[in-house]
């Protein structure tokens, strides 16, 4: 198994983001928050799928993000029909 150097400076960065894009899903109401969290899972599954090409994530990434983020994303569009139908 080959490991990278270590952290890396993009490595807080991509974390940062992706936990303040997902704050901010939480915030939003649910029509705007639909319209965020749709690039926020692309640009998740793009960067992790890289840093585990990259060796800086494990390699099981590469199979298991695709899968999280499609559950990911049903759940939250059906949430979406529900808290419509209710208002």
């Amino acid at each position: 198994m080959v490991w990278a150097r270590g952290p890396q400076l993009s490595d807080p960065v991509i974390f940062l983001a992706m936990h303040f894009m997902g704050l901010g899903i939480m915030i939003l109401p649910p029509q705007a928050a639909w319209r965020l969290a749709t690039p926020g899972m692309l640009a998740t599954l793009g960067g992790d799928l890289y840093l585990a090409r990259g060796h800086r994530l494990p390699r099981f990434f590469l199979r298991l993000r695709p899968l999280q983020l499609m559950v990911a994303s049903g759940l939250i569009a059906l949430l979406g029909q529900i808290e419509q139908k209710q208002t």
